[in-house]
């Protein structure tokens, strides 16, 4: 009576209803189908994500560049740009500041006002950043660079994320430029560097 009863009730229903579910297998194989796909695109994702750290920290550091070099070729003051550990600073004058110390020291007038002028290391992430020197000196009035008073010149700046590189160069008259070192995997838009 109870098999008489249950196919009352099939018949009542619609056929979707009649095989509601899934098996185990139908499930595993759903698992398995995402995990190979999980598997491939993660890493793709990863490598994607360092590649823009990269190119949004790379120019960051540029538009700091640029910034101080403006305001040498403005003020017409020589500006001095400390590249420590992770970090860089800018201050009128040819001593560089200690950009590591959250640097009051690391300062510019604008308008009348002193505005700090740090790129501290939370704002270039993850992002490695090595500098053939230890600073630089914007002269006025055409903003050209010189090495600090009792420093080596920092005329090239390189970051790394993952495995992709890029280099901050700076020429003899201030001009930054953003390259590819030579043994650095292609990113688009960008040419490698000339030395």
């Amino acid at each position: 009576m109870a098999s008489r009863r249950h196919q009352h009730y099939q018949a009542r229903l619609p056929a979707s209803f009649r095989c509601a579910g899934l098996t185990l297998l139908e499930l595993m194989i759903a698992v398995t189908v995402l995990s190979v796909v999980l598997a491939i695109t993660v890493p793709s994702f990863r490598d994607y994500s360092d590649k823009k750290a990269l190119q949004r920290g790379a120019e960051t550091v540029a538009g700091f560049l640029e910034r101080a070099r403006g305001h040498a070729r403005a003020g017409q003051v020589p500006v001095a740009v400390a590249v420590g550990a992770q970090c860089l600073g800018a201050r009128v004058g040819s001593a560089p500041c200690d950009c590591s110390d959250s640097a009051a020291s690391c300062t510019l007038t604008e308008a009348g006002t002193a505005v700090q002028a740090l790129l501290a290391p939370a704002e270039l992430g993850t992002l490695s950043l090595e500098a053939a020197g230890d600073g630089l000196v914007f002269q006025q009035p055409r903003g050209a660079v010189v090495a600090p008073a009792g420093g080596t010149l920092a005329s090239s700046m390189t970051l790394a994320a993952g495995r992709w590189t890029l280099r901050v160069d700076l020429s003899g008259l201030g001009a930054v430029q953003l390259c590819l070192p030579a043994d650095a995997p292609v990113i688009g838009g960008y040419g490698r560097c000339l030395s």
